[in-house]
């Protein structure tokens, strides 16, 4: 099940991240939301709290010496 997809539009969806992303924070586990390939997915994400993103959005897949882009950079562009 894809719960990440289009989640801004599908209200079960948002119901269960909201909720497993809640247990997560309670337990001091970190979330990282897979698979965001759009502004409105990142920017509703971002609004729950989630702070760690991959997916096509961001950037298409690298190798990890690749990734220079802080988080905060990318945040204040989708947020333009």
């Amino acid at each position: 099940m894809d719960l990440i997809r289009d989640i801004q539009n599908h209200l079960d969806n948002q119901e269960i991240v909201a909720k497993a992303l809640k247990q997560c924070q309670l337990q001091g586990t970190q979330v990282l939301a897979e698979g965001v390939e759009t502004k409105e997915e990142f920017n509703f994400l971002v609004g729950l709290g989630i702070r760690l993103f991959q997916g096509y959005y961001l950037a298409k897949p690298a190798f990890e010496a690749l990734v220079t882009v802080p988080f905060a950079d990318i945040e204040a562009n989708a947020m333009a």
